[in-house]
């Protein structure tokens, strides 16, 4: 049995991340948790981790990337990739966690990998994380 090429099993993360709110002042702490138990438990497992943001938050948040150079990030503003967004604005128009399944559902038009994890600020590593327990074979698990 022959392993699959590198570009087979390439693999990218996507969160989306909001920080501003009552519900998402913690997210910046718990992105530190998650970055630090992926470098802890899955070093070099990702290809790319996008951060998708919204464009009044992107300054904030951009500078708190900069921290984490080990990773390899790259920030995606919200309004660039999602001309519906500007459309709607009021929080009852596409409520947050709505604009995130919107988010995670375009994920593989975001990135060229061939597999796409979706992540939370609230997701940690607690074990050790490979490409292979992953994507198993060269065919995602889940």
């Amino acid at each position: 049995m022959t392993c699959p090429e590198p570009e087979a099993t390439s693999l990218s993360a996507l969160l989306p991340l909001k920080v501003s709110g009552r519900h998402y002042g913690d997210n910046l702490a718990r992105l530190d948790l998650l970055f630090s138990s992926l470098m802890h438990f899955a070093p070099g497992l990702l290809d790319e981790l996008l951060i998708v943001v919204r464009a009044d938050e992107a300054d904030h948040i951009g500078r708190h990337l900069a921290h984490w150079s080990e990773l390899p990030l790259r920030m995606i503003v919200e309004d660039e990739h999602f001309p519906a967004f500007r459309r709607f604005t009021r929080p009852w128009q596409i409520r947050p966690w709505q604009r995130q399944q919107i988010i995670k559902l375009n994920a593989p038009a975001l990135t060229p990998a061939r597999f796409v994890l979706t992540l939370d600020p609230d997701v940690l590593a607690r074990r050790p994380v490979t490409r292979d327990l992953l994507v198993p074979g060269g065919r995602a698990s889940l």
